[in-house]
C-alpha cells in the first residue's frame, strides 16, 4: 500500500467514517497496512536483545512483555519509525481519525517494537494520556502486528471493552500486517488479557 498517495483518497474518507462510528470507542482495523516487503523485513529483523532503553515487564498487569526503543534499532527499522513521525504519515492519521493538529512523539514513549512471550498477557487498561516531556495529551495508538500464520487459538487478541467493563465489544486477532488504530482516552479500555500460546510481535506508534 502506497500511503503517500492516499492522503486525500476516498479510501481514507471511508476509513474516517468507520473510525468515527466504531463501537465501543473510535477505532479502525486495516489489513495489509505496510508494503509486504517492509512488514517481512520488520519480522525477519525483529530484535532479540534488549537495548539500553528497552524494557521488560513481568508483573500482574503485563506478563512476559518486552519493548524495544526505535532509536536503537538497525538503520532501516529505525527509519521506518522516523517515517511514522513524518508530516505525510501524521496527515494520514489525522484524516483517518478526524483529529487535526496531531504532533508526533520524538521520544517514542510507549512506542517501538513490542513482544509478548508464551504465557504472557496485557491486562485490560486505559493508556496513560499525559506525555510529560512534551506536556501534551496522547491521542492515538497504532498497533501493527507482525505474526505469521497466527491462529485464533494462540490467543493474543486485542480486546476492546466498554468503559465500565460490562461488555467486550470487539476482538482483533493479531494477524500479520494487520493494523489496529484507536483513540486513547481514559475511557478506551483495551488489552490482550488472555495468556498467549506463542510469541506475539507488534510495532506500536503513539501520537
Amino acid at each position: 500500500r502506497d500511503w503517500s498517495s492516499d492522503v486525500c483518497s476516498s479510501d481514507l474518507a471511508d476509513l474516517n467514517a468507520g473510525y468515527a462510528a466504531a463501537d465501543p470507542f473510535p477505532h479502525v482495523v486495516i489489513e495489509d497496512f505496510l508494503p509486504t516487503a517492509v512488514a517481512e523485513y520488520c519480522l525477519s529483523h525483529f530484535p532479540s536483545q534488549l537495548d539500553p532503553d528497552g524494557q521488560e515487564f513481568d508483573r500482574d498487569q503485563e506478563r512476559f512483555k518486552r519493548s524495544y526503543q526505535p532509536d536503537f534499532l538497525e538503520p532501516r527499522l529505525r527509519n521506518l519509525f522516523y517515517a511514522f513521525n513524518s508530516r505525510p504519515f501524521i496527515r494520514i492519521i489525522e484524516n483517518i481519525s478526524g483529529i487535526k493538529g496531531l504532533i508526533p512523539d520524538p521520544y517514542f514513549l510507549g512506542g517501538g517494537f513490542h513482544e509478548i512471550r508464551n504465557g504472557g498477557h496485557l491486562s485490560m487498561h486505559a493508556d496513560f494520556n499525559h506525555h510529560k516531556p512534551m506536556n501534551l495529551e496522547r491521542r492515538i495508538n497504532l498497533l501493527i502486528y507482525l505474526n505469521r500464520d497466527w491462529k485464533p487459538e494462540f490467543g493474543g487478541q486485542l480486546e476492546l471493552w466498554r468503559t465500565d467493563m460490562s461488555q467486550k465489544v470487539q476482538e482483533v486477532v493479531p494477524l500479520f500486517n494487520r493494523a489496529a488504530m484507536f483513540t486513547t482516552t481514559e475511557q478506551s479500555m483495551h488489552g490482550n488479557p488472555q495468556p498467549i500460546a506463542c510469541l506475539l510481535h507488534a510495532a506500536l506508534q503513539n501520537v
